[in-house]
């Protein structure tokens, strides 16, 4: 029979049609002008894919999702970016590959990452509990809502995506984004050190807390919005998850109150999705770091699906920038 294809995806060349093997993640009906088709998107262990099946609904491809399948990609481009058509998708028979080649993994250990972030907010609270917020007592440093709130929800927090497309959006892919930001804002408290650092650790540490229970996420990494993301959202839900959580402790009620605002501002405008714009130092930080990780990310994305030299179209999510790839990466 064909000779079994577990190959990285981006290095098909444009112009050309193979079959190849995949992690069938998910299916999503979509309507375009001619009917119905089905957004097929498969993971290949570097990078996940979306491919189109034309005038095909996903009642009519009897596969699960989770399964391995053998699909034949057209590869084209639009908009000078790679984009992948299929007519047949079967499940993969054989046993050369195994589940596990598929589901990406972030590129640091899981328990590292998840300790690494727990040591920060507990060298924090240590720091601020020799200070004297409050004249009544309530002296608690707000690093422990943050504790509380990640190791009361260690599984779900190590496990989540942080989006279902664009960024992060892989297994543990939460628990990434905020380990990198934990990173970036420790090196700014050096840069600035005015700067509230237990505020602005505890808040980076719990600012997407929401999304664990806005966003389901499967063994395979696969992330799907609920109904609390369309009606709530992540930031709404985490205010409240901060607000409930800081009943258990007594903290100064003005610093709850900052933390609470940070969670709900860190989107930066209204536009993109902010209950409020940051009014406070260490809000606007938490933005800007958010943004600049999330960005990385899709751009260190972008240049995974081009060959050294190249450049892509306009990207719309990166407001129609054209990312380029040096000759020597």
């Amino acid at each position: 029979g064909r000779i079994y294809m577990r190959v990285n995806i981006s290095e098909i060349p444009v112009g050309t049609s193979t079959t190849v093997e995949a992690l069938l993640i998910s299916m999503e009906k979509k309507m375009g002008k001619r009917g119905p088709f089905t957004v097929i998107k498969i993971g290949d262990g570097h990078n996940t894919y979306d491919v189109k099946y034309w005038d095909m609904v996903p009642d009519d491809i009897p596969i699960n999702a989770g399964t391995i399948v053998s699909i034949k990609l057209d590869v084209g481009t639009f908009n000078n970016t790679p984009n992948y058509v299929t007519d047949s998708i079967t499940t993969y028979v054989g046993d050369e590959v195994k589940l596990s080649d598929f589901i990406i993994m972030p590129p640091y250990d899981i328990d590292e990452m998840y300790n690494y972030i727990i040591s920060a907010l507990r060298d924090q609270a240590s720091i601020a509990s020799s200070k004297v917020y409050s004249s009544d007592g309530h002296n608690e440093p707000v690093s422990n809502i943050a504790i509380s709130l990640i190791t009361d929800n260690e599984r779900a927090f190590k496990r989540s995506v942080a989006a279902t497309s664009m960024h992060h959006d892989i297994y543990a892919g939460l628990l990434l984004h905020t380990y990198e930001m934990i990173k970036a804002a420790e090196g700014l408290i050096t840069a600035f050190p005015d700067i509230d650092s237990e505020l602005l650790l505890s808040a980076v540490a719990i600012h997407d807390i929401g999304k664990i229970y806005t966003y389901n996420t499967s063994d395979l990494g696969a992330g799907t919005l609920n109904n609390l993301e369309i009606l709530d959202g992540h930031l709404a839900i985490g205010y409240a998850a901060v607000m409930k959580e800081s009943r258990k402790h007594n903290c100064p009620p003005e610093r709850v109150h900052l933390l609470e605002h940070m969670i709900a501002s860190h989107h930066g405008k209204q536009e993109w999705g902010a209950i409020a714009k940051p009014s406070t130092p260490e809000a606007f930080l938490l933005f800007a770091i958010d943004y600049i990780d999330s960005r990385l990310y899709m751009y260190k994305r972008a240049q995974s699906e081009i060959a050294p030299g190249e450049h892509t179209g306009k990207l719309t999510y990166l407001d129609g920038t054209s990312v380029y790839r040096p000759t020597y990466q």
